[in-house]
């Protein structure tokens, strides 16, 4: 209600195109002869607006910035409801130009924006981890420079098949945050992780992406995958399909020389050329509820991978004097692998602040082998059939609360775990079963965890404290007969500090230190002992000790820079060595053992933008100290990275990536040196929902693997022309993209990965 009380008061109500009333309108009361101003007013927020004045008639302008301005001539006092209509006006072109840092660091935390970048076109998960720093990506592995395998999680959710990655396109990516500063939160056996964030996005209905890929190499490989989700109020369905036919042709050359009855020409050489094909399937469905901060859901996944090796070559034999040449040497197995992963969650959002979440694992695993080995001599030929088999069992949850505590965040949880494992070796040569019988083992283990990390921010200073306590029941039987001696019953305390420092938007720096524990795989703990030839065999080590670590890292960023450094001191590693297996016989195995040793990791990145010019340079080292049966290991091990990326226009992405590594030691092994070229091309069409991309893969083929273990007496080697170098062309489709919103995270990583 206007405050001036007099007789006339033009009133009127002020709407846009579609109804809505227009707040804070400028109205102006003009002379309808000279257009003079009078007196004015403005809409309030319902669009009404009461101006007094006793002049009539008069002439009403009503402007708004972006609609028309309207001249209303009134002759009664009430101007009824006054609509407007947009207008639209064209500008000069104004230009901003800004960079934002490719990649931020806090609290030892590396995090790369992938949304409205050029990494959101790339194509998939893999492409977009390939351009980031400190990760070392290729067809086969992802690996943290210094760091190994890292845990990688997409929306909190363990990634259990390397599908998901072809699977998640880079479009429906947000963030990659990569951790290598793993709090007690991820288990003792985590060194890095990987988090992929992807996209809040709520389209309705249908929508999904179709990959087709052909890859021309020794052995052609055909790959078609689809992702498919749709979405109605507040539920999701989502499956997705792979299928991913294939081989690997390899030509490869090994052997051993050994001293053996006070000789020391003993020695055995391999020619061999490998050749492999498979059929990987995999399906994937499950559902999600989400509303008001709550949500759950839960997916079944299954993977079929038959598996054909065949090895066909001549073996050369010097041994105690006897001399044995082309001898020939083939190797035949069928192998078939199946796995169904059970996973199911649930998370509740309680405030800001507060969070409980849980997320419970099923996991089975079946594997079976049929292998024969054949030596041909000149006069006679020796077959040895044998059977491999594995099945096991996998249940764990992980429950966890996060809420706020003495102004900083709490996160108490615990992870618990079954695992049943069962393996059996059948020889099927009654002679060769006399030194190498069928055996079979099985272990079972009951594992509970309870962890509990602190995390308090004191102006540029963050403080992060973790604790984890885990206790482990573990039963190994041989041939139906409990081993005491492997079995145990144990707890441990594993701790980590880290304190972070924020110079600035740009600069920080993290200390870090932190202990856990390493257990040995189950395939390493296997008791059997398999043939491969007539003087080697190959064997696991019941008595492996877990392995104790004790971490000191430090990490520095500033702009484009990274610098990565750690200091890790092993208690009792899983070191592989070729010895002999027993004094009766100039017999070699294969086998791992416990060794203590040091190792020094340190990196540094760089990265930065020059126009259409996306470089990233890495450069590192890995240094350990490691002294076995008298024998010095230590040789570094340089490694470097070269990658590049273009953006020419809106529709073409160019990249081109140099790695390699010098020679040096790792574990016993003495690995000599290689590095390869990687180029792609990728042109966009249809608004980037259609993606065509040319990739060539070690184009000068200088990736080949050659490496040597010396153990005592024992030197084996092998060299391998591998089949890396391949032209890829593949195509992807996508339509109403759309995220999946799984919020399951991980439970009983660590089992999965001795698994």
């Amino acid at each position: 209600e206007c405050p001036q009380k007099t007789a006339n008061r033009y009133k009127g109500t002020i709407i846009d195109e579609q109804g809505q009333p227009v707040a804070y309108a400028n109205i102006a009361l003009l002379s309808p002869g000279d257009s003079t101003l009078i007196t004015g007013g403005v809409s309030n927020e319902s669009g009404l607006f009461v101006i007094p004045c006793e002049q009539r008639p008069i002439l009403a302008r009503i402007s708004f910035v972006g609609y028309k301005t309207i001249y209303k001539q009134c002759d009664k006092t009430e101007l009824g409801t006054i609509k407007m209509q947009p207008e639209t006006q064209t500008l000069k072109d104004v230009i901003v130009k800004g960079e934002r840092p490719f990649v931020t660091m806090k609290n030892g935390a590396l995090t790369a924006n992938i949304a409205n970048t050029e990494l959101a076109h790339l194509g998939n998960a893999r492409d977009v981890l390939r351009r980031l720093p400190l990760l070392n990506v290729d067809d086969e592995s992802i690996e943290v420079f210094g760091k190994g395998s890292p845990l990688i999680l997409i929306d909190n959710r363990k990634m259990r098949d390397a599908s998901e990655l072809q699977l998640l396109q880079s479009e429906n990516i947000k963030s990659v945050q990569i951790i290598t500063m793993p709090g007690a939160e991820y288990g003792s056996t985590v060194r890095s992780v990987i988090k992929i964030q992807t996209k809040q996005k709520f389209i309705k209905g249908l929508s999904g992406t179709l990959t087709g890929r052909i890859e021309a190499k020794r052995v052609w490989q055909e790959l078609a995958q689809a992702n498919l989700s749709y979405n109605w109020g507040d539920w999701q369905l989502f499956g997705n399909a792979y299928i991913y036919d294939g081989g690997v042709r390899n030509y490869r050359q090994n052997g051993s020389t050994f001293d053996w009855a006070g000789t020391q020409s003993n020695s055995i050489h391999h020619t061999a050329t490998e050749n492999q094909s498979f059929t990987t399937k995999s399906a994937r469905g499950g559902f999600n509820y989400n509303k008001e901060g709550q949500s759950f859901g839960a997916y079944y996944h299954y993977v079929n991978s038959p598996l054909t090796f065949d090895s066909q070559g001549t073996e050369e034999d010097h041994v105690t004097g006897e001399e044995d040449l082309d001898i020939g040497d083939h190797i035949h197995d069928e192998m078939r692998t199946e796995r169904h992963t059970v996973a199911t969650y649930y998370d509740n959002q309680l405030n800001e602040e507060s969070l409980i979440h849980f997320d419970g694992n099923y996991v089975h695993t079946w594997h079976h082998a049929d292998n024969l080995t054949s030596n041909a001599y000149a006069d006679h030929t020796v077959d040895v059939p044998s059977q491999t088999g594995m099945h096991s069992t996998l249940w764990a949850g992980k429950l966890y609360y996060q809420f706020p505590l003495l102004k900083g965040q709490m996160n108490i949880g615990t992870e618990d775990s079954y695992t049943f494992n069962h393996q059996q070796y059948l020889m099927l040569n009654n002679e060769i079963g006399t030194y190498i019988p069928s055996s079979m083992n099985e272990s079972k283990q009951y594992a509970y965890a309870a962890f509990a990390t602190f995390q308090k921010d004191f102006g540029k200073l963050t403080l992060n404290v973790g604790l984890r306590w885990e206790k482990i029941k573990f039963d190994y039987y041989q041939n139906d007969v409990k081993d005491q001696d492997v079995s145990r019953n144990q707890s441990a305390l594993s701790p980590d500090i880290s304190l972070s420092w924020q110079f600035n938007k740009e600069t920080s720096m993290t200390l870090d230190y932190k202990q856990y524990i390493v257990r040995p795989a189950y395939q390493q703990l296997r008791s059997t002992i398999l043939y491969v030839s007539p003087y080697e065999v190959e064997g696991g080590n019941p008595t492996l000790a877990d392995c104790y670590n004790y971490a000191v890292s430090y990490m520095f960023g500033w702009k484009g820079l990274i610098l990565d450094v750690e200091y890790i001191y092993k208690k009792d590693a899983y070191v592989y060595t070729k010895e002999h297996y027993s004094q009766d016989s100039p017999q070699l195995i294969f086998s791992t053992h416990n060794e203590d040793y040091s190792l020094l990791t340190a990196y540094l990145s760089y990265s930065r933008t020059i126009g259409i010019w996306k470089p990233t340079v890495i450069a590192g080292i890995n240094k350990q100290w490691l002294t076995m049966y008298g024998d010095d290991y230590s040789r570094p091990i340089w490694e470097f990275a070269f990658k590049n990326m273009l953006i020419p226009n809106k529709d073409w992405l160019i990249t081109c990536d140099v790695t390699g590594l010098t020679r040096g030691h790792e574990m016993a092994n003495d690995f000599r040196g290689r590095w390869g070229i990687d180029l792609s091309v990728r042109r966009y069409f249809l608004n980037k929902r259609l993606q065509v991309s040319l990739s060539a893969n070690d184009i000068f083929h200088t990736r080949n693997q050659e490496w040597s273990i010396r153990a005592k007496d024992v030197v084996a080697y092998k060299y391998s022309n591998q089949d890396s170098r391949k032209i890829m062309l593949g195509i992807t489709y996508s339509f109403n993209p759309k995220k999946s919103k799984y919020k399951g995270a991980t439970a009983g990583e660590a089992e999965s990965k001795r698994l």
